[in-house]
C-alpha cells in the first residue's frame, strides 16, 4: 500500500504550483484595478494632449493672421508703388509727345 500513497502524495505534491479559484479572483481584482489606474492616466495624458493641442492652434493661427496681414501691405505698398509709377510715365510720355507735337 505505500507504492500507492507514494504515488497519491507525488501527484498531489505535483499540483502545488497550480492557482487556486481564491488566487485567480485575487489576481482579477489587481487586474481590474490596474486597468482602471491605466484608464485614468490614459484620460488625463488625453485631455493635457488636447489641451497642448488647442493652444498650439491659436498660436499657429494668431502667427497665420499676423503673416497675412503683413503680406497684404507689401502687395497693397507695390500695387500702389506700381500705379504711381505708372501714372508718372503716362504723364512723362504725355508731355514729351505734347512738347514734340507742339513745337
Amino acid at each position: 500500500m505505500t507504492m500507492l500513497e507514494e504515488r497519491v502524495s507525488s501527484i498531489e505534491g505535483a499540483y502545488d504550483h497550480l492557482a487556486t479559484k481564491a488566487d485567480v479572483q485575487e489576481l482579477r481584482g489587481e487586474i481590474q484595478t490596474s486597468t482602471a489606474e491605466l484608464r485614468g492616466e490614459l484620460n488625463t495624458a488625453t485631455e493635457r494632449l488636447q489641451g497642448e493641442i488647442e493652444s498650439s492652434k491659436q498660436e499657429l493661427r494668431a502667427e497665420f493672421i499676423s503673416e497675412l496681414r503683413a503680406s497684404e501691405i507689401r502687395v497693397i505698398k507695390w500695387v500702389s508703388g506700381m500705379m504711381v509709377g505708372t501714372a508718372l510715365g503716362i504723364v512723362t510720355a504725355t508731355a514729351a509727345l505734347l512738347r514734340l507735337f507742339l513745337q
